[in-house]
């Protein structure tokens, strides 16, 4: 909640780079949340010290395929919901493409 609530403060300030950021920050905070509600005990606590040190942990697109596999509530959810998480994808690439590119035309 509070990367979204930055998002849009950065955005009225015009920081629209940063705004576009923290948005995408917020999709990869939730579904690291997710990921790791998902492991049971030892297996969480391993994956959180990796998260916490920044140290080798999945990636976003790895994440949701470890879901995908681990957890058929998961899988399911995202079959019934498959416009929200086609949204959500469009939505992180749209980001991808203003936080990565720098130059006038994104500026």
């Amino acid at each position: 909640m509070q990367l979204i609530t930055n998002a849009v403060s950065l955005f009225e300030k015009g920081y629209f780079d940063s705004a576009y950021y923290s948005l995408r920050q917020s999709l990869e905070t939730a579904l690291t949340m997710v990921y790791l509600s998902d492991l049971e005990g030892d297996k969480r606590e391993k994956e959180l010290l990796k998260w916490k040190e920044k140290s080798r942990f999945p990636m976003y697109k790895a994440m949701i395929e470890l879901l995908e596999k681990q957890m058929a509530i998961f899988s399911d959810v995202k079959e019934t919901m498959t416009d929200y998480f086609d949204e959500m994808e469009r939505t992180k690439k749209h980001l991808n493409k203003y936080v990565h590119k720098q130059g006038f035309n994104t500026f």
